[in-house]
């Protein structure tokens, strides 16, 4: 999980960005949760401002779906970074669901 480790994670997505292209990021915590861990850790907010997906949630296999594009589990969701930042609250990516 890349935000077990926020600094170097922010630091190769911004690299990534540098060069033009899109971050996504899976992390088995919840949006929510990384927002609260931001308070006390910069570099997970520093790692968002640089990610346009994030797949958030925990691999559930009793929630298991193949049919679903990016995800193992339909607990998990894929949100639009950017957006959710701008707005404060979790805003789902629809182009991928």
């Amino acid at each position: 999980d890349p935000l077990f480790q926020p600094g170097p994670s922010y630091i190769l997505a911004k690299a990534v960005k540098e060069r033009g292209l899109n971050v996504a990021v899976y992390t088995g915590f919840l949006f929510e949760e990384l927002m609260k861990m931001a308070e006390a850790d910069e570099n997970i907010l520093n790692l968002l401002s640089n990610t346009d997906i994030l797949i958030d949630g925990k691999y559930e296999k009793d929630k298991r779906d193949l049919t679903l594009r990016y995800r193992g589990s339909s607990n998990q969701r894929i949100i639009d970074v950017k957006a959710s930042l701008a707005a404060g609250d979790v805003i789902l990516d629809e182009r991928y669901m």
